[in-house]
């Protein structure tokens, strides 16, 4: 692969606007050209005669020293250029070599006219797609590329940007599958492989270590990266929730980690991205998260005799439901003789006694 990246200053003759920024990342089969914030990948023949267009402007003769220049223009520029194991730069003040003319040129003419936020998000999408084929749902006949593409929904949803909705269609793409961390960057740019890498575990670790240090990222991230995180644990726990009503008790065994894990893991984590409760475009997907949790892993008890309300979440804890405070305080255990009921008619209870 070679890359080019080169800036321009300060031009009165037309040619280029002021302090344009370009990056080229050139491949045989494909290419990516970047214009500031605009970018665009090209595929297939119109990515082979980018790739030749650039190759005929003969790159590697534009070095420091040059003075082939036959075009005076009133400008700064600077150039860098890696092809393999050979780097080299350039730059030059009021002149600036005919090559690099064409170049910019070049790559203005396969960019102009162009709408990245549809397609750049399209490219994500076929991107993962290639990436997940094959793979299905855990422990389901449900193809995976299902998952990111609500995750997707979720943060669109949130008004989210297309830096952040392209991550979260690539979300699992390097935890996942060959895909790297370098190949993200390379297509989608250095924010797009931020958020992604923010939601990649790190591998040779156990359970409760990757788990632990997701918690711990989690609180000290951006809203960008707590917004990716919560959309993907609400597609997780809305599938989880929608096989748990099927299969049971039986879901737990597709995991290799206990029901009792799981909720340990997935309460601190609610409680980690507690910011995005007070913020108005996440907060309604804030306690949809919250109530998806509860109905998954949450258990509800009456006692009868005293009408009291309890709540067990195995591996977090007991609490009991008080009505004339109408709060949860935590209990030490659940009487023997409570009874279980469903959390729709705990709630049902709940609301009645807020009412007398």
């Amino acid at each position: 692969m070679k890359c080019v990246k080169f800036i321009t200053f300060c031009n009165k003759n037309g040619e280029f606007p002021v302090e344009k920024e370009y990056t080229l990342y050139l491949r045989p089969e494909s290419a990516k050209i970047m214009i500031n914030d605009v970018s665009r990948v090209l595929k297939g023949d119109e990515a082979k005669a980018f790739v030749q267009q650039i190759k005929s402007l003969h790159l590697e003769n534009v070095t420091s020293s040059s003075q082939q220049a036959d075009i005076l223009i009133l400008m700064k520029w600077e150039m860098f250029c890696t092809d393999g194991e050979n780097p080299y730069t350039a730059q030059g003040v009021n002149t600036i070599p005919h090559s690099l003319v064409q170049l910019v040129k070049t790559a203005d003419l396969f960019i102009e006219d162009y709408l990245p936020q549809s397609d750049l998000l399209h490219t994500a999408i076929r991107f993962a797609t290639d990436a997940h084929a094959g793979q299905l749902r855990k422990g389901s006949d449900v193809p995976y590329i299902v998952h990111p593409m609500e995750v997707l929904q979720l943060l669109t949803d949130m008004n989210s940007d297309e830096n952040l909705q392209i991550a979260g269609v690539l979300h699992d793409v390097v935890e996942d599958t060959p895909v790297t961390i370098e190949q993200v960057e390379e297509i989608f740019g250095r924010e797009v492989a931020r958020l992604v890498a923010s939601h990649t575990e790190e591998k040779g670790k156990s359970w409760r270590e990757q788990k632990r240090a997701t918690i711990e990222i989690v609180k000290n991230a951006d809203k960008p990266v707590q917004m990716l995180i919560m959309a993907d644990k609400i597609s997780n726990l809305k599938s989880m929730l929608y096989d748990y009503l099927e299969k049971g008790e039986a879901l737990w065994r597709r995991f290799g980690s206990t029901k009792e894990m799981q909720a340990w893991h997935n309460s601190r984590l609610i409680d980690a991205l507690y910011p995005l409760s007070q913020d108005a475009d996440t907060a309604s997907h804030y306690y949809d998260m919250k109530n998806l949790f509860m109905d998954l892993y949450a258990d509800f008890y009456i006692e009868w005799n005293t009408v009291e309300l309890y709540q067990h979440i195995a591996g977090v804890g007991t609490w009991k439901y008080n009505r004339d405070t109408a709060r949860w305080t935590e209990a030490d255990s659940i009487p023997a003789d409570a009874e279980k009921i469903t959390p729709q008619k705990a709630t049902k209870l709940i609301d009645l006694w807020n009412e007398l």
